[in-house]
């Protein structure tokens, strides 16, 4: 008797019945066979693409935030924002679960991450509103385990900064528990070169401002998650998570003068305090299983965010008024949100269906005692139900799929207790979405098309007013619509090469407008709709190896066509935008790398705004220790201080052109110790996150 493993054992027969034959291990038996086949780094998905991050060098690139700084289209900012070309603020999950904020980027280990997806075209699975979504998915862990990371991060631009927190995960017999205390003292800064004409019937009005802005916050971010795995096919869990602010210091000096017709008429200077005080409260609650051929996920979000701001404004001047102004506004905001989704396997493809609601309520104040603006007191309740259905289908080299996103949308604004019919607004409309690819050895290609909508956030539909100075303010528009987008995308691949296209037409795009401050001499900023807007997009992506010599170049073009004349603006704002940016990577080992990218960008129109053309280069360096349990990342940011923000708005009645500094050059060290590190196992989405990021 054998068996392949065990040792061979010789019996004679002797009788029919021969009892329980007992056989042993084999101790000499073979070495695993393992069996090994090329993965490509990157492939097509629908509606994006996915990165192998477990068999790539991005393993070893310390957090989850450095994984995605280093993705095509993906754009990770020196304060942590993650930004997709082309497609604004991504919603970020990990796995299933959406993020709360970059900081839970800096608590997962780029070691624990088996892939990560960047969809452009999100399907009807996800909100309307959803322009780009990042899908990061972990490898499991089924053991049962105490694990600690400990991310520790240190910057100088201008001024210190730190952060740091303790992730202390255990797991005992399908039973998880995280704790996530985490502390952030940052720091920011700007200097600003301001200068405003306004085109008055009998004269013209020139203000020229300088003026150094700072600000250091201290907050604390502490999270809790809780699951517990009944068996294979059931899980629940809950978290809870706080955004506190716990010292706010900011303030803005700076000095103008004032011209008529060229002629000075004073100079005036400002000193300008600000007061900040957030509290953001989450929990979140899920159940997912598998009930015969049927996967659900079932989600329940609230969130409770509070926040009050002031401004202490003193004015000084020999030759013009001098004024005190004091405004001061608070905020508060809740939502509750349940989503519930069901998916199986039909025919050749999966099914996937579900609905959600979230229910909102903001009320939202502002004062001014000495007058100058009009106070407001504001109240919005909104409630959003939505349906989806989706089906995808895979045929051998070609796969298809296509879905249907039904949305209600129904929201009540009181000014001063009493409900406003003019801006007070009902929505219902379906958002389709489509999508068609073929894929054969090193060659994939896809066209996908969607519908979408960018709902006005709330700030940009408040009715207070904001006092910059005696000569500008700004405010946002009750009366504003939601944009409507047709999106169209073509990508192709080679190998290492990757083409993207985009069109997209929007109606009722919103942008930001310049006019004349009920006919005084000041300036008015505010948010308008305008009839549409028309955006070509193209992307060329190369990651070729040669060695140790790993570079990455990306080149990039982007056009917006509106007719900008019509709405008083001086320009066509047609010009395009020209992007290159080559990342020069240098692999000694695994265990040590450098980099050093340039980029560079051209002048170019943006919604209103005319930009100016700007430079920068960075460089990182890499080294792990003790097996990857100490990872170290240095950042050198903006090494010739290239990455300036100037632009111009220029209109009929009103033209600003502005020349900042926010003190990019800098450097950052990250240091991250791993202990038996793990990562949780928590599968909760949320609901409601569309309508979450715009309170």
């Amino acid at each position: 008797m054998s068996c392949v493993g065990y040792e061979t054992r010789f019996l004679a027969v002797k009788d029919e019945r021969m009892g329980d034959i007992v056989i042993c291990h084999d101790s000499h038996i073979l070495k695993e066979v393992v069996v090994e086949a090329a993965r490509p780094a990157m492939k097509m998905t629908p509606g994006g693409m996915s990165f192998d991050v477990q068999k790539s060098l991005l393993s070893q690139a310390g957090t989850a935030l450095d994984v995605l700084s280093e993705l095509p289209r993906v754009n990770v900012t020196s304060s942590g924002a993650v930004y997709v070309f082309g497609k604004g603020c991504p919603l970020i999950y990990i796995n299933g679960r959406h993020l709360k904020s970059d900081t839970e980027l800096r608590q997962l280990t780029s070691k624990d991450i088996k892939s990560v997806e960047v969809i452009t075209a999100p399907g009807a699975r996800y909100s309307a509103g959803v322009g780009s979504v990042i899908n990061i998915t972990t490898i499991k862990r089924l053991e049962d385990f105490m694990s600690f990371f400990v991310p520790v991060r240190g910057s100088y631009f201008k001024e210190l900064a730190e952060a740091g927190g303790v992730s202390a995960t255990y797991r005992k017999k399908g039973f998880e528990l995280n704790l996530y205390p985490y502390y952030n003292n940052d720091f920011s800064a700007e200097k600003t070169d301001f200068t405003s004409v306004l085109n008055m019937p009998d004269y013209k009005q020139k203000t020229v401002q300088h003026g150094e802005f700072s600000c250091r916050t201290q907050s604390f971010l502490p999270s809790a998650s809780l699951s517990y795995d009944f068996s294979k096919d059931h899980s629940v869990g809950m978290s809870v998570s706080l955004n506190k602010t716990l010292k706010y210091d900011a303030s803005m000096n700076s000095n103008y003068n004032v011209f008529r017709n060229d002629v000075l008429q004073g100079e005036v200077s400002q000193k300008t305090a600000y007061d900040h005080d957030s509290n953001n409260q989450n929990a979140d609650i899920y159940y997912v299983g598998q009930i015969g051929k049927w996967h659900l996920d079932l989600d329940g979000t609230y969130f409770h965010s509070k926040v009050e701001q002031g401004q202490h404004i003193a004015e000084e001047s020999s030759t013009l008024e001098e004024r005190t102004v004091n405004t001061s506004s608070s905020q508060s905001s809740r939502m509750w949100a349940w989503k519930a989704a069901a998916t199986r396997v039909l025919w050749k493809g999966e099914l996937s269906f579900g609905a959600e609601q979230s229910r909102s309520h903001v009320n939202a104040e502002s004062h001014n005692p000495e007058g100058y603006i009009d106070d407001s007191e504001n109240k919005m309740k909104g409630n959003n139900i939505a349906g989806f259905l989706t089906y995808g289908l895979n045929l051998g080299n070609w796969m298809a799929g296509a879905g249907i996103r039904y949305e209600h949308v129904k929201s009540d604004f009181y000014s001063f207790g009493v409900r406003d019919k003019e801006v007070s607004r009902e929505y219902n409309d379906f958002f389709p979405n489509a999508y068609v690819g073929w894929n054969k050895g090193d060659w994939a290609i896809q066209m996908a098309y969607s519908k979408k909508t960018k709902r006005p956030s709330y700030s940009q539909l408040r009715s207070y007013q904001q006092y910059d100075n005696r000569f500008t303010y700004e405010s946002g528009s009750p009366d504003l619509q939601p944009a409507i987008n047709h999106e169209v995308e073509f990508m192709a691949m080679w190998k290492w090469i990757n083409l993207s296209l985009d069109y997209t037409y929007t109606s009722d795009y919103m942008i930001w407008m310049y006019d004349i401050y009920k006919q005084q001499a000041a300036s008015y900023s505010y948010w308008r709709n305008i009839d549409h807007k028309q955006n070509l997009g193209v992307s060329l992506v190369m990651q070729p190896k040669f060695g140790f010599y790993q570079p990455q170049l990306i080149l990039a073009y982007d056009q917006q066509f509106f007719d900008a004349r019509r709405y008083d603006y001086l320009s066509a704002l047609r010009k395009p935008q020209f992007l290159a940016s080559l990342m020069n990577r240098f692999v000694i080992n695994k265990t040590l790398w450098f980099s050093l990218q340039g980029a560079a960008v051209s002048a170019y129109d943006s919604g209103s705004q005319e930009h100016k053309s700007y430079t920068s280069v960075n460089m990182r360096a890499f080294k792990s220790f003790l097996n990857g349990t100490l990872t170290c990342n240095l950042y050198v940011n903006d090494i010739f201080n290239g990455q300036r923000d100037r632009w111009s708005i220029r209109t009929l009645r009103v033209e600003g052109n502005k020349n900042s500094t926010s003190y990019t050059r800098g450097v950052e060290l990250q240091l991250n110790y791993f202990f038996n590190s793990k990562r949780s196992r928590y599968k909760g989405q949320g609901a409601g996150k569309d309508e979450q990021k715009r309170l």
